[in-house]
């Protein structure tokens, strides 16, 4: 199975269509994984460009499946998730605290993160503990929006703001591959030996919210 992973978009999506002739720079998968932050400030006008998009790139003929996970600037997500949903394609698979099992293999998807400028998800560490608590053992993918800490969490200026409890409840559950966004500057792969799990910062998008990393192509 070819996972496409991407995150961090914030509304961003002229950049990653040829405006003339709509070809995509996502290269095709069996799965495309949009780890959070695919609006700006996640109105409802946000999440139906979120969706025009989508459908404009042809991205449910280009992709199987297309899994989303929530970030801090999806808000409508938090407000009303259901609202939310109804302006989505029906084929989009939106998890929230949830699993879902394609082909054998058990993703789980989780949006929650520590408190940034009152963003939307914003708990703090305590209770991301009991929130992380319900990632399964036994899953192969893990989808989350916040990365865990010290796993490329670092600013510019050398602050981790990833999740202890994230990274405590990963390295319990041991999924084969962990994908996320949030840190901008984290971007890029980190193979951690010990645990054998793949970590992916998958953010698009840099510390001056112009498009520069490429999606993360991966296969299980």
């Amino acid at each position: 199975m070819k996972i496409c992973s991407i995150g961090d978009l914030h509304g961003i999506y002229n950049e990653v269509v040829d405006g003339k002739n709509k070809s995509i720079i996502l290269p095709s998968a069996d799965i495309l994984i949009i780890a959070g932050d695919a609006c700006n400030i996640g109105s409802v006008d946000d999440v139906l460009l979120f969706n025009k998009w989508l459908q404009d790139i042809q991205a449910f003929d280009i992709f199987k499946h297309i899994i989303f996970v929530a970030g801090n600037h999806d808000r409508l997500f938090e407000y009303d998730k259901n609202l939310a949903r109804n302006f989505l394609d029906k084929r989009l698979l939106y998890l929230e605290d949830e699993l879902v099992e394609i082909d054998g293999i058990k993703f789980y998807g989780t949006p929650w993160q520590l408190p940034f400028n009152n963003w939307a998800f914003n708990i703090p560490e305590d209770k991301l503990a009991d929130k992380f608590a319900r990632i399964p053992e036994g899953i192969d993918i893990l989808i989350t929006h916040s990365p865990p800490y010290g796993i490329m969490d670092s600013t510019p200026r050398n602050f981790k703001l990833g999740s202890k409890s994230l990274l405590d409840r990963v390295y319990k559950v041991r999924p084969k591959f962990h994908c996320f966004g949030h840190i901008h500057h984290g971007y890029g792969a980190y193979k951690d030996k010990d645990y054998d799990i793949q970590f992916y910062n998958v953010s698009l998008l840099n510390e001056a919210y112009a498009l520069a990393n490429k999606p993360i192509i991966f296969e299980i």
